[in-house]
C-alpha cells in the first residue's frame, strides 16, 4: 500500500528484493549502487528547493538503476505535485506488486486518499475510427492502434492526432474531465495519395505548432507530424516571442523538415524573468535554448515561459532541465554528478594529498615538539652551567681574584661551558621552526586541497534504508533513505 496526505511516513521494513523483478542489495554492483545514491540525494534537494521537475529527473534515474520501490514511491509524489496524474496513479498501483514492502503502520488511510485524489484527475478516451489500425497519437506521442481500449489520460485539453495508411490524417483538440469517458469518433476519409511526414523543431520549448490553423502540439514534438500531400501553412508561436511564419510543401509519401528560430520581442524581454544557476564546479558550461550564455551566476533575462537549461562540463554527467520561467527572480542549483571514471581519479587524487597533509602535519608536529623538548632540557643544562660558573666566580671574588694561572683557566672553562649550552638553543628553535612549516603545509594541503568525500551522497541517501516523507495539504516534503 502507500501513503497520503496529513503527515505521511513510510518506511521499509522488510527487505527489499523479493517481488519479482526488484533487484536486491547484493545484486547491485557498487557503482551502480553509488549513483543510484548521489541521484537520489540530488532529487531530494532539488525537491526540496522547489524543482520538482529536476526532481522527477533523478528520481526518474534512480528507479532505473534500482527499481526500488521507495524510489517509486517518490515518483508518484513528484508525478502527483506535477500534475501528472495518470503517471502518479500508474506508479502508486505498481507499487502494490511489491509485496516484499510495506508502509509504516497507520498509513494506508491516508494511502488511499492520495491515490483517490489522483484517480479523480483522471479521465478516459475511447477512439473509434472507420479504418482499422489506425495509429493514434496524444500529445504527439504514440499511444495506441484502433480498435483500442479506452485510454487513461489527465484531465484536460489534449492533442490528438488519428493516421491510418491511405487515409486523411485528422488533428483534434479533445477536454477529457476527471473520472469521465470521452468517446472520439474520427471519420478517415481515403486518400488518392500517400500522406507525408513534417518534423518541427525550435530553439525553445513550448511553442505551439499552428498547421493552416489548427493547432497540433508544443516543442519539443517526440514525432513527426502526418500531414496530407501538398501545401501548408505553418506557425510557430509563443508570448514573449515574435512568430514565425513558413509555407511548406509536402510531396506524396515524402518527408520535410521545419527549424525554427525564436526570437524574444521587446515586449517579451520587458516582461522577462531572471534565472540564476548555482554552479557546482567551475568552467562548466551553461546552455539556454540551444545557445552557450555567459553569466548564468549573476542571473540571465529570459522571456516568461518554459526554457531548455542544459550544464556540461567534462567529468560530469549533463544536467539537463527545463525550467519555467516566472517574473520573479528564480535560482536553479545545478549540482553537476561526476561520472565513475573521473569520481575515482578525483578520490583517488584526493586522498593521495589528504594523506600527505596528514603526513605533514604529523611529522611537522614530531619535529617541532622535539625542537622544544631540546630547548626546555637545553634550559636545564643552562641553568646548571651558569650556576656552576656563579659559584665558582663568587668564590675567586671572595678570594680576592685569582692568583693562578689554574684559576683563570678554571673560570674560563666555566664560562665556554656556559656559551656552548646557550648557543646549543639553536638546534632547538631551528626544529621549532622546521616543524611549525611541516604543519602549517599540512594545513594548507587539509584546508586547500580537494575533499575526498566531497561527492559522498549523504546518509539520509543510503540505498536500500528508509524514507520519510510528509504530506501537509497541498505540500509534500520528502527526506531520509530509500
Amino acid at each position: 500500500m502507500l501513503t497520503s496526505a496529513g503527515a505521511a511516513r513510510a518506511q521499509a521494513t522488510g527487505a527489499p528484493g523479493g517481488s519479482e523483478g526488484t533487484p536486491s542489495v547484493t545484486t547491485l554492483d557498487p557503482r551502480t549502487r553509488e549513483e543510484a545514491r548521489q541521484r537520489f540525494d540530488r532529487g531530494l534537494a532539488l525537491y526540496n528547493q522547489g524543482d520538482a521537475i529536476g526532481a522527477l529527473a533523478e528520481f526518474e534515474l534512480a528507479h532505473k538503476l534500482t527499481l526500488h520501490p521507495m524510489v517509486l514511491f517518490n515518483l508518484a509524489l513528484v508525478r502527483a505535485r506535477l500534475g501528472y496524474s495518470v503517471q502518479a496513479v500508474e506508479a502508486l498501483e505498481a507499487l502494490r506488486s511489491h509485496s516484499s514492502w510495506e508502509l509504516a503502520p497507520g498509513t494506508e488511510e491516508r494511502a488511499r486518499a492520495l491515490y483517490e485524489a489522483q484517480l479523480a484527475r483522471v479521465g478516459w478516451l475511447e477512439i473509434k475510427t472507420s479504418a482499422p489500425r489506425a495509429l493514434v497519437q496524444i500529445d504527439n506521442v504514440d499511444v495506441a492502434r484502433t480498435p483500442a481500449p479506452p485510454i487513461r489520460m489527465t484531465a484536460g485539453v489534449h492533442f490528438v492526432s488519428v493516421a491510418a495508411a491511405g487515409h486523411e490524417p485528422r488533428h483534434l483538440q479533445v477536454t477529457v474531465a476527471g473520472r469521465a469517458k470521452e468517446v472520439l469518433e474520427v471519420e478517415l476519409t481515403p486518400l488518392e495519395v500517400a500522406p507525408a511526414q513534417l518534423t518541427v523543431t525550435s530553439n525553445v520549448p513550448g511553442v505551439e505548432v499552428l498547421v493552416n490553423g489548427t493547432p497540433l502540439g508544443r516543442t519539443p514534438l517526440t514525432q513527426p507530424l502526418t500531414l496530407n500531400a501538398g501545401q501548408h501553412d505553418l506557425v510557430l508561436r509563443r508570448t514573449g516571442y515574435a512568430p514565425v511564419q513558413q509555407r511548406v510543401l509536402l510531396p506524396p509519401g515524402g518527408a520535410a523538415e521545419v527549424s525554427a528560430r525564436m526570437t524574444p520581442t521587446e515586449g517579451g524581454l520587458r516582461g522577462s524573468g531572471v534565472l540564476t544557476l548555482r554552479l557546482s564546479e567551475p568552467g562548466a558550461v551553461v546552455i539556454v535554448d540551444g545557445e552557450p550564455r555567459q553569466g548564468a551566476a549573476s542571473g540571465l533575462r529570459l522571456p516568461r515561459g518554459l526554457h531548455s537549461v542544459r550544464v556540461q562540463r567534462a567529468g560530469f554527467f549533463d544536467i539537463v532541465r527545463d525550467v519555467e520561467v516566472t517574473d520573479r527572480e528564480q535560482s536553479l542549483d545545478a549540482s553537476l554528478l561526476p561520472t565513475p571514471e573521473y569520481l575515482g581519479d578525483y578520490v583517488s587524487r584526493a586522498r593521495a594529498r589528504r594523506n600527505w597533509s596528514y603526513i605533514a602535519l604529523g611529522a611537522g608536529g614530531l619535529v617541532a615538539a622535539g625542537g622544544g623538548g631540546f630547548l626546555l632540557w637545553n634550559q636545564g643544562q643552562k641553568s646548571d652551567a651558569k650556576q656552576r660558573f656563579d659559584d665558582y666566580a663568587d668564590s675567586v671574588e671572595r678570594a680576592g681574584g685569582c692568583e693562578d694561572d689554574a684559576c683563570e683557566k678554571s673560570l674560563n672553562i666555566y664560562a665556554e661551558n656556559l656559551d656552548a649550552k646557550q648557543r646549543r638553543d639553536v638546534y632547538g628553535w631551528l626544529g621549532v621552526g622546521a616543524g611549525a612549516l611541516g604543519v602549517t603545509a599540512g594545513l594548507l594541503l587539509y584546508f586547500l586541497g580537494e575533499d575526498p568525500a566531497r561527492y559522498e551522497p549523504k546518509p539520509e541517501s543510503d540505498v536500500f534504508g528508509s524514507l520519510g516523507v510528509s504530506v501537509t495539504g497541498q505540500a509534500l516534503e520528502l527526506n531520509g533513505r530509500f
